[in-house]
């Protein structure tokens, strides 16, 4: 899913400032692996961290497959 900054996370990467936009890819470090109800792995174009799902807005979920 596209989801965007609500935070500035800056001090993790200069170009992660507020309304950066990116993709949850779901698991991804530590943070994310431990409590996924509380972090998402996010690939930006720059960088992939695990970040609060509070810091993001999802902007679009990918719809999921027809079964059957």
């Amino acid at each position: 899913m596209q989801v965007r900054l609500k935070k500035s996370l800056a001090k993790y990467h200069p170009s992660l400032l507020i309304g950066t936009v990116g993709e949850s890819i779901g698991v991804h470090g530590k943070h994310s692996r431990e409590s996924p109800r509380i972090f998402v792995g996010v690939r930006f174009e720059q960088h992939t961290l695990d970040v609060l799902w509070t810091d993001l807005e999802i902007l679009r979920e990918t719809p999921r497959p027809k079964v059957g």
